[in-house]
């Protein structure tokens, strides 16, 4: 009897840790200790932040220079690298302490912070540093319009860990029934004099990009920051980062690495009923050609029968079925080995790993698990639908005149609709610097209102049915409040409400064929010496204004992307008038860019599209891309982009575009920049930005 392929697995059962209580200690030390440091040793634990901010050497202990911030979240919340024993250290209104790091705010609101280096902080975490409170007293007028002095009896320290986008916090688990899930919250008083904390929890969240902030409402000097993560009780669990591909038959998932992984397990399940609390079953689900050899199947290919053919004759020379031959080959569900021939390898330094399940039932609802591995010891299951749709292959133009063609594009066999984007598309014949790939006015204002000042502009009331795409040229825009846009003739005003100015973005543009791209506006506002922000390429940018008019261009990195949107707001205080806005790159011979022109809308059973009276004159060539769609609302699922067909009216042609927008490939480094964007050949001293070959992007510090 051939052997099948997971008759010969271990049947170890994986080593999971219980979750560690939290454990949060506050030692009073009276006067911080002098003895030499030591160097410890902890047994089956990495080290991961070491830090006695002795670099800070300038003020003292108590005296800092509060006068001196070196990081504040209004301008840059990064720290020089000089300064510390590791990159990537951030903050908001961090001052040196003579050897410390000095946290200062009165605000309660907004409290200073201080956060460690973007890595992945899994593992039972144990956290120790060193604080102490100065006391804090402040002049400010009461209600009587009398100046009087004000002190805090305590500071506030707040301890968190969090991710890039701050939503995203670590479950300080068991153990945290006096404080909130995700904050640890204790009062330090300046008689305590020094204290020691020391913090102890698991994180099973495997995030890259996390970090472990101390904060403080008040004066608090840090010291000593030491952080470890074990290495034997458990491993994190992989963050899922999404779908990357998918047709009818197969999906790419993506995930983070592991610090410690040694490799990952995926594995594919479809749902068995429920048990007696209501909770699901899952079943292992499988193709017949997972349970032969490599060798196995190509010898059934040469004899032209199928694997379930194979097996189904194997299984009649031991006197069973088929189906008591797989039952008997299955593996334990619960066995961490259970994972039919699905397996990545670990390779150090990748940003970013994939893995394609083929051969899926497009009828069938599937679940999938990654779970990472360490020794015997593996991630906790953490099962999730297959909440994906296949990707339309568009399909050949046909029809083609000299101002239409019929658009056309495969089924997907769970689309309830599809829509279909088209672009207009200019092809450079030469090499160009400055092609101005988008492009606003926003001269339609001009219809809308008679105000010229912006001190005085006419306001869109509650309840109109003007959007913002009403002023453009181009379809897409998004406004943070559509029934606050501020109208003057040739400018679009963005309005101010209690929590600042509105936010506009623009449509999605194409910017793949170069490495940067240079912005070009002129915004206007009532006040003088302002700041915008501005976000490109998901980087978000200070931009000071000194006078109250900006007028002028900069250059951005695209940090290998292919899309991305402009987004842009004005100061707090005062609304702000954008005259016109662009963006151009410097493009090689052959490049591509398109003009996103709306969407037509298809039905289920509809796999074709006329789009006729374009206009010639202005663009020789189009393109069009489907998308699919099932479910509505919440339950709402759409396909990813698939590669644009581009249509040649004068040539009555089309071509799938070459270079696909959504590829995954083999990841390498293919650029590398400065923190201020600069593009360099070879890494130099500081934070570098290295973009990689899947469009993702990494920081790193190169001393």
């Amino acid at each position: 009897m051939k052997k099948i392929l997971l008759s010969a697995l271990l049947g170890a059962a994986a080593v999971l840790g219980a979750n560690a209580e939290l454990k949060v200690t506050v030692t009073p030390l009276g006067d911080k200790p002098v003895s030499p440091k030591k160097e410890v040793s902890v047994s089956m634990a990495d080290v991961i932040v070491n830090e006695d901010f002795e670099l800070f050497d300038g003020g003292t202990n108590d005296e800092p220079e509060w006068d001196n911030r070196l990081a504040s979240h209004y301008h840059s919340e990064l720290i020089d690298p000089e300064l510390t024993h590791g990159a990537q250290w951030r903050g908001h209104n961090v001052c040196m302490a003579g050897g410390s790091a000095g946290l200062y705010n009165i605000n309660p609101q907004d409290p200073a912070y201080i956060r460690t280096p973007k890595m992945d902080y899994s593992g039972t975490i144990t956290l120790t540093f060193l604080c102490k409170a100065l006391y804090t007293e402040w002049e400010e007028e009461d209600e009587n319009g009398e100046m009087k002095k004000w002190h805090f009896t305590s500071t506030a320290m707040m301890v968190s860990g969090r991710t890039d986008d701050y939503y995203r916090l670590f479950d300080l688990g068991p153990g945290n029934e006096d404080y909130a899930t995700n904050f640890i919250t204790k009062p330090i008083y300046p008689n305590q004099g020094w204290c020691e904390v020391k913090i102890v929890f698991d994180n099973y969240a495997a995030y890259n990009d996390a970090c472990i902030e101390i904060a403080s409402a008040g004066h608090l000097l840090i010291d000593d920051m030491r952080v470890t993560a074990s290495c034997d009780k458990f491993i994190g669990s992989p963050v899922f980062e999404g779908y990357t591909a998918a047709t009818d038959d197969s999906v790419t998932v993506s995930w983070q690495p592991v610090r410690k992984s040694s490799n990952y397990y995926l594995y594919l399940y479809e749902l068995d009923g429920y048990d007696e609390n209501g909770e699901p079953i899952y079943k292992l689900a499988y193709k017949p050609e997972d349970f032969l050899y490599e060798e196995d199947l190509k010898m059934i290919e040469e004899m032209g029968i199928t694997a379930e053919e194979y097996l189904t004759e194997l299984a009649e020379q031991y006197g069973m079925t088929y189906e008591e031959l797989i039952e008997m080959s299955l593996p334990d569900i619960e066995s961490p080995y259970s994972n039919l021939g699905r397996s990545v390898d670990h390779k150090e330094g990748t940003p970013l790993y994939t893995y394609t399940y083929t051969g899926l039932d497009p009828e069938k609802q599937y679940y999938f698990d990654i779970r990472s591995h360490y020794q015997h010891t593996f991630s906790p299951r953490n099962v999730r639908p297959m909440n994906v749709i296949g990707t339309p292959e568009n399909l050949a133009a046909t029809d083609i005149t000299d101002n239409g063609f019929t658009a056309n594009w495969g089924k997907i066999a769970k689309a309830d609709r599809y829509t279909v984007d088209l672009y207009g598309v200019d092809k450079v014949e030469e090499d160009t610097e400055g092609f101005v790939i988008f492009e606003e006015d926003f001269d339609k204002t001009n219809d809308l209102t008679d105000a010229t000042d912006i001190s005085n502009p006419d306001a869109v009331g509650e309840g109109s049915d003007i959007t913002f795409d009403d002023l453009t040229s181009s379809p897409g825009w998004v406004f943070g409040d559509d029934d606050y846009i501020l109208l003057v003739k040739g400018k679009a005003g963005l309005g101010v409400d209690d929590y600042g100015c509105f936010r506009l973005t623009s449509p999605r543009m194409y910017v793949a064929g170069a490495d940067e791209a240079t912005i070009s506006m002129r915004v206007e506002s009532v006040l003088e010496g302002y700041e915008l922000r501005i976000r490109f390429a998901d980087v978000v940018y200070s931009l000071p204004v000194e006078g109250s008019v900006f007028e002028g261009e900069f250059i951005v990195p695209t940090l290998g992307q292919k899309e991305t949107t402009f987004a842009i707001s004005g100061p707090d205080e005062a609304p702000i008038f954008i005259d016109y806005f662009s963006v151009s790159q410097n493009l090689k011979k052959g490049a591509y860019a398109y003009t996103w022109f709306g969407r037509i809308d298809a039905d289920k059973e509809t796999f074709s599209y006329d789009f006729s009276d374009l206009d010639n004159e202005r663009y020789s060539r189009y393109a069009y891309a489907a998308t699919a769609y099932s479910g509505e609302e919440d339950n709402m699922l759409t396909s990813l982009p698939g590669n644009r067909m581009i249509v040649d009216l004068v040539a009555k042609n089309s071509e799938l575009l070459a270079e696909d927008i959504h590829a995954v490939r083999d990841v390498t480094e293919v650029a590398r920049y400065t923190i201020d964007g600069r593009q360099v050949s070879e890494p130099v001293k500081g934070i570098n930005i290295i973009r990689y070959s899947d469009g993702s992007t990494r920081k790193v510090f190169v001393k």
